[in-house]
């Protein structure tokens, strides 16, 4: 009973393809198809890895990390500089590579969250380790050094000398008056500062003369009153905003 209804299965199909006259694909087409999914697969999955290492190492430059446990406006000034869009385009990659993956695979047998959370998996340990390899931190530093328009395009985020945001002042202590609680900087653009402490202040790593300082609070006129206070260590793109401005040692 089995073997009849094989053998009328199979004269079905044949007489449904004499029928409709349908073509069979010659087994060169069927390689370049599975060999052009393979190349689609492994180009997102690559783009998504870099771009998604771009991201951490834009979290790393940003001026704001290093605002982070200073308050509650250290972490608006944080998230506001989050580059989602890159995020957005890592996204989307991971969906067109789980797409691909399982309707030319036998991934369609795993649930597609299981699928998703793979790949997902996989761009954020590989990019998370290409972004500590030093490579952006060489090409930035490159595209600032020769001017480069492609790679400024790139790393433009990196490369911003980001010092003036709202809450947010960075800049050297020049002199500290510890009995009136005022300490005088030097900020972006050569002014001169005064950050008006309070006895609730937050201070951490308490700077001293001559370090490099970031602080979270309002400004009214020359004056920022702060909130929050710490030293803080700019990075080598961050440092070349002081020889963008010899005579400031600041952007």
């Amino acid at each position: 009973m089995e073997n009849k209804k094989k053998i009328d299965i199979s004269q079905k199909v044949i007489e449904r393809i004499e029928k409709e006259q349908v073509k069979m694909k010659s087994k060169s087409i069927f390689k370049l198809q599975k060999f052009g999914f393979k190349i689609s697969f492994s180009v997102l999955m690559a783009l998504a890895v870099i771009i998604f290492s771009l991201i951490v190492f834009f979290i790393q430059e940003q001026s704001s990390t290093q605002f982070l446990g200073l308050g509650a406006k250290s972490v608006s000034a944080f998230w506001s500089d989050l580059p989602f869009s890159w995020l957005a385009v890592v996204i989307i990659m991971i969906v067109l590579a789980v797409k691909i993956i399982r309707q030319n695979t036998l991934a369609y047998r795993q649930p597609l969250r299981t699928s998703l959370f793979n790949l997902v998996l996989i761009v954020v340990l590989a990019g998370s380790i290409f972004s500590v390899t030093g490579i952006h931190q060489g090409l930035a530093a490159k595209a600032a050094e020769f001017n480069i328009p492609f790679l400024k395009s790139i790393y433009q985020r990196a490369l911003n000398c980001d010092f003036d945001q709202d809450y947010l002042l960075i800049g050297r202590i020049e002199s500290i008056d510890k009995e009136n609680k005022t300490i005088q900087v030097l900020t972006r653009g050569h002014l001169l500062m005064t950050i008006q402490l309070f006895s609730d202040t937050k201070i951490i790593n308490a700077p001293r003369e001559g370090d490099i300082f970031g602080a979270v609070g309002y400004k009214q006129d020359n004056i920022f009153y702060a909130e929050a206070i710490r030293k803080i260590e700019l990075s080598a793109l961050k440092n070349r905003c002081h020889s963008e401005n010899k005579d400031l040692n600041l952007p």
